[in-house]
């Protein structure tokens, strides 16, 4: 069983992890899906939240930034990446909008060669992340 500081830990990373990731002029629905998609890889890989999102060049927001390096500049944003996490690491696994979903990128930043072979996730939102699927 998880003791209260790793899950400490997990909210906190996770938080820090979607305010870098999605950026001040994201939807809400876009933080969601992105938190899924750390969730899925934490149950698959079964590992800690901190594990998955601090693995190198996983989450391009830690490419060059240590979470003790994270300032928060937007202090609403911040709360409401906090209660997505919050959200996301306690949800029932019925509510997962994006089951097997471990992958996604923001077009506008980058086209990694791997993406070209994944399948991309239909789902009813604007977002500015791209959610792909490994090919089966």
């Amino acid at each position: 069983m998880n003791n209260f500081k790793t899950i400490a830990a997990g909210l906190n990373i996770l938080s820090k992890t979607l305010f870098l990731e999605c950026g001040s002029s994201e939807n809400i629905e876009d933080i969601i899906a992105v938190g899924w998609v750390v969730r899925n890889r934490v149950r698959k890989q079964n590992k800690t939240y901190k594990q998955i999102c601090l693995q190198s060049k996983q989450f391009s927001c830690w490419n060059k930034t240590k979470p003790e390096d994270v300032n928060i500049t937007n202090v609403f944003r911040w709360r409401i990446c906090v209660a997505i996490a919050d959200y996301i690491i306690n949800a029932k696994e019925r509510w997962n909008p994006l089951p097997k979903v471990y992958h996604y990128i923001n077009p506008d930043l980058c086209s990694p060669s791997w993406a070209k072979k994944m399948k991309k996730v239909n789902y009813n939102c604007h977002f500015s992340h791209i959610f792909l699927r490994e090919e089966t």
